[in-house]
């Protein structure tokens, strides 16, 4: 049985190695989402977005996709419920953390959005010979 620190101690059992899997994905993921958040800063501070950057935003959206998401469903499957069960769902961290998936995933929406207009925007690559 693993204690949370919150609060007040509640206990409530959840598998150790599922909680060192989702920690260790959590410190896994602040490198990459602190990388992208760079490179984001970068395009905003100087309104070009290059082919590199394309090509990071396309690989944060395969990241959001492929490896946040399902470690969402993770934590909403296997976490969430048994800490909803002993603190409940409002005014805890809970709800808050119930949102924030939400919220990731409506931005992530947004952000697959604003990449395929970028990607129309450029020009299409050209041709390295011409047919005679």
């Amino acid at each position: 049985m693993r204690t949370l620190l919150v609060a007040h101690r509640i206990r409530f059992t959840v598998p150790g190695d599922a909680l060192v899997r989702l920690a260790e994905e959590h410190a896994d993921f602040i490198d990459k989402l602190t990388e992208f958040e760079a490179a984001l800063d970068e395009m905003m501070a100087t309104r070009l977005a290059s082919d590199e950057d394309i090509e990071l935003l396309d690989e944060a959206v395969r990241f959001f996709e492929e490896e946040l998401f399902p470690h969402f469903e993770r934590e909403e499957a296997f976490l969430l419920p048994p800490l909803e069960a002993k603190v409940g769902l409002y005014g805890s961290l809970v709800n808050v953390v119930a949102y924030e998936h939400a919220e990731v995933r409506r931005e992530v929406g947004k952000i697959k959005e604003g990449l395929a207009a970028l990607k129309a925007r450029r020009p299409a690559p050209h041709a390295s010979s011409r047919p005679a």
